[in-house]
């Protein structure tokens, strides 16, 4: 999905064109060298994905949030070797907004070793 939205974008014929079509598959991010937020589509198989992670977390989940809670976000982060560290930030600032409380859930979709710079949580 990266490779076909990269070479879209490539195919804009301006960098006004450009920009419009990055905000439809792109989110923002720190260090955006070798670094893509992908916006995900809720395709079958993301949302069987998305189902297993849920029915994972089980119990901790259903003591935060109710049945009427909204997925706001679905994304993936795709960092290339060599991309830079991203400074330490904010996600989400959705404070007082009809999304809090929000909770955010981070899935590595592969073994994450120190070089490869792991995130960091803070509370």
């Amino acid at each position: 999905r990266l490779d076909a939205v990269t070479q879209r974008l490539a195919q804009e014929p301006s960098e006004s064109a450009q920009e419009a079509a990055k905000l439809s598959d792109l989110g923002s991010v720190h260090a955006n060298e070798q670094r893509w937020d992908l916006k995900l589509p809720l395709t079958p198989e993301i949302r069987n994905a998305v189902e297993h992670l849920v029915s994972s977390l089980g119990g901790a989940l259903q003591q935060l949030v109710s049945r009427d809670g909204a997925l706001a976000e679905l994304a993936c982060i795709v960092s290339d070797p060599g991309a830079k560290q991203q400074p330490l930030h904010a996600d989400t600032l959705r404070i007082g907004s009809k999304c809090a409380p929000l909770f955010t859930v981070f899935m590595p979709l592969q073994d994450v070793t120190g070089p490869m710079g792991p995130t960091i949580l803070c509370p």
